[in-house]
């Protein structure tokens, strides 16, 4: 009988483990499935992001925030970022945090889709290195839009955004919001020892597949050269 309790316990604590461990896994796939998929929401709208900005851009992050209250950020907001590597492909991505931002009363703002384009070499190094606040460490501009071909002007900003508020309220933008790598979560995916500069010099075709999918969908629909 003794055997036997023991061998149920023991039983038990692998399931429990199991049980525990499902979720964090079930997470990364929910964040990388939002992540693309507020990038196709971009880029099959009727405002895509020009293929001339897109060639302009060295980091793409892909961000969906969530509204509590009168707080942008937190449970359920989400988002990563790819950087263009040396051999003009995007990296393997870092998962970011969002932290919290009174906006005010943005009453019937239910989430804020973000397309965010890192346009200069600084915006790439602080994107890299640690938590920032667009539109304070780095300056931010709504980005021109546009289907097809030609050469457009692109704003003089470090970060291009394209945001789209779902609600009542349309006017909400992404500045303001204080942006960061999620640690734990970079870790869970790429081990402890990888820092987000080291992650973002990783080829795309050398990340993990549970991240392949956002980079198969920025393959898609941001390609980093004009064609």
């Amino acid at each position: 009988e003794l055997k036997m309790n023991s061998i149920f316990y023991r039983g038990m604590s692998a399931i429990l483990i199991l049980l525990v461990a499902l979720p964090a896994f079930g997470d990364v796939e929910k964040r990388v499935r939002v992540a693309s998929e507020v990038v196709v929401n971009r880029q099959t709208s009727a405002k895509p992001i020009p293929p001339y900005v897109l060639a302009a851009t060295k980091c793409a992050a892909s961000l969906k925030i969530v509204k509590a209250g009168l707080i942008w950020g937190g449970e359920g907001s989400t988002g990563l970022v790819s950087c263009r590597t040396d051999k003009n492909q995007w990296s393997a991505p870092s998962f970011f945090t969002v932290d919290g931002v009174n906006f005010g009363f943005q009453i019937g703002v239910q989430f804020l889709e973000s397309v965010m384009l890192f346009i200069t070499d600084e915006a790439r190094k602080i994107l890299e290195h640690g938590t920032f606040q667009m539109g304070a460490d780095l300056s931010v501009a709504a980005g021109p839009v546009g289907g097809g071909g030609g050469i457009g002007e692109i704003p003089n900003a470090q970060v291009l955004t394209y945001d789209r508020a779902v609600g009542l309220y349309a006017g909400v933008t992404i500045k303001g919001v204080y942006v960061g790598h999620d640690k734990s979560r970079n870790a869970e995916v790429y081990g402890e020892e990888k820092t987000p500069a080291d992650i973002l010099a990783l080829d795309g075709s050398q990340a993990p597949n549970s991240v392949q999918p956002l980079l198969s969908t920025y393959r898609q629909y941001l390609p980093l050269s004009l064609e």
